[in-house]
């Protein structure tokens, strides 16, 4: 596999205010092939929305916190971060092989993969606007 993250599970935090976010309760290192600089660290307290995914594919991804967190963590990261250099498909491919790591089989990383190619942009280029770019 030509890509990981933290060798430990990732440790999460009930967010302060938001039921429906959590924050890394530890720093936790990425690392993915598919980017042009190929590890960076997702802070302590990283505030994320877990493994987002339509309402209608909940059975298919269950727990948006459960076994798929990290991808979905590395992934917000690298959209909110955007790091020089990286484009969305390169996030979608990194958030792709993560999903390969936690065990996920070919249909639902595919699934996941084409499902932010789909509705991502939106979210990308609003971040885009926020850092300024």
């Amino acid at each position: 596999m030509s890509s990981w993250y933290s060798p430990k599970p990732v440790m999460l935090m009930p967010h302060p205010v938001r039921d429906d976010l959590r924050q890394a309760a530890r720093s936790h290192p990425f690392w993915s092939g598919q980017l042009p600089s190929p590890a960076f660290i997702v802070p302590y307290r990283f505030t994320f929305n877990g493994f987002s995914r339509p309402w209608w594919t909940a059975k298919l991804f269950g727990d948006p916190f459960g076994k798929h967190a990290g991808s979905g963590m590395g992934h917000d990261w690298l959209y909110r971060n955007q790091p020089p250099g990286v484009t969305r498909k390169m996030a979608d491919k990194a958030m792709r092989e993560w999903m390969a790591f936690e065990g996920a089989g070919r249909i639902k990383r595919y699934a996941a993969y084409w499902a932010v190619r789909r509705k991502g942009q939106a979210r990308w280029d609003m971040y885009r606007e926020r850092l300024g770019r």
